[in-house]
């Protein structure tokens, strides 16, 4: 019984552990987007060839089945960025709008198509990057909510003018994005800016495509692969997977553990409610004169019933006692796989001892109906 209430513990921290987390807004709209990552050798593309390319590949998947939307980023949430540092405002002293900690970094996302409404993030100030921001045009940038409150407090952010770590050049903001929980959804967002990929100057070997469309992967998949072997036959396979699929890659080791924990768990609660019944089966065998005895006495039913599920009960309770005490000093080394709740949660401790007592009890069940319903007489004669 203590063990079952230890594994249960565990499983039951991880259970609310992984709702916790899958309750978690994104900051974006996962369902309905198919991901698809290119990788166009530098080798083979380089500038104005490769831009030439992805526009073509992007032009293609807007005509797809079923898609409304699509767009190209050199990485999307959960990706990792291209390139980031602290920024500079201008008219702004470096030691106002810097700081030498890692949270004052800010990541910077090439991003061109319709790729905010694709991928779901919501333009809340000005406009978003559109077909206009070309090279040779004014550079312009959209950032996202932290980047203007951690940067900007208390100034309008839209046609402020800053740069990022010296790498990017001074650009304008023209709208504010929402922010998105870019490493994992456990994490606090991160500043963020998304500068049109028509503007970089570097670009990069790398881009992903993002495709909203109510059509079910299994139809689109196919399409989008004959489109790229189209455009260039020799293209490396693309890595394509729906961006739920994505996200679920962020809590499978929660997934994983949880699972072991739960089979662990249903074992031990079996051998525990098998535990107990053996137990009191053989209860009941050595003490059959006895209750013979009571009967022929005159105990009731209730009363017969009363002495081998209390047994049984007395037997759950020091079980989860121990169980107790065991999870309490077992669960803190799932702490760092815990969010939304502590390693010595109560309600859960609660909740896996209830289990387990309620287990225990069906289980006593059994043999006590067994002893109420044996014949007195008879068990007096066998004696």
């Amino acid at each position: 019984m203590a063990f079952a209430l230890i594994l249960l513990a565990g499983a039951g921290l991880l259970i609310r552990t992984f709702a916790a987390l899958t309750a978690i807004a994104p900051g974006f709209r996962p369902d309905h987007v198919l991901t698809v990552r290119l990788s166009l050798p530098q080798w083979k593309y380089s500038g104005d060839h490769r831009r030439a390319v992805l526009e073509e590949l992007l032009e293609r998947m807007r005509t797809g089945p079923g898609v409304d939307s699509a767009g190209l980023a050199t990485s999307l949430p959960y990706g990792g960025y291209y390139v980031g540092g602290l920024p500079e405002i201008m008219g702004k002293p470096s030691t106002e709008s810097n700081t030498d900690s890692e949270a004052a970094m800010a990541a910077v996302n090439f991003i061109s198509g319709d790729y905010f409404r694709a991928i779901g993030i919501p333009v809340l100030a000005g406009r978003a990057v559109d077909s206009s921001d070309r090279a040779g045009k004014p550079a312009v940038a959209v950032v996202n909510e932290t980047f203007a409150r951690r940067f900007l407090p208390g100034q309008p952010a839209i046609g402020t003018r800053f740069r990022v770590g010296g790498v990017t050049n001074w650009m304008e903001i023209v709208g504010v994005a929402g922010s998105v929980k870019q490493n994992g959804l456990a994490s606090q967002p991160s500043p963020e800016v998304w500068q049109p990929a028509a503007q970089n100057e570097t670009g990069s070997s790398a881009q992903t495509l993002a495709i909203h469309s109510d059509s079910p992967p299994g139809v689109l998949t196919p399409w989008v692969r004959a489109q790229i072997a189209a455009v260039d036959k020799d293209l490396p396979p693309p890595e394509i997977e729906t961006m739920r699929e994505r996200m679920a890659k962020l809590v499978a080791s929660q997934r994983f553990v949880l699972r072991l924990l739960a089979l662990f768990a249903g074992i031990a609660v079996c051998l525990a409610a098998v535990g107990i019944y053996s137990v009191l089966v053989y209860s009941v065998e050595r003490r059959a004169h006895e209750i013979g005895i009571r009967v022929a006495l005159g105990a009731r039913r209730g009363d017969i019933l009363g002495l081998v599920v209390g047994r049984g009960l007395r037997l759950s309770l020091a079980g989860a006692a121990l169980g107790v005490a065991g999870a309490l000093g077992l669960t803190r080394y799932l702490e760092t796989l815990l969010y939304g709740v502590k390693p010595h949660d109560p309600v859960t401790l609660a909740l896996g001892s209830t289990l387990l007592i309620v287990t225990a009890l069906v289980a006593a069940w059994l043999p006590a109906r067994r002893a109420v319903g044996q014949d007195a007489v008879s068990t007096l004669r066998g004696e």
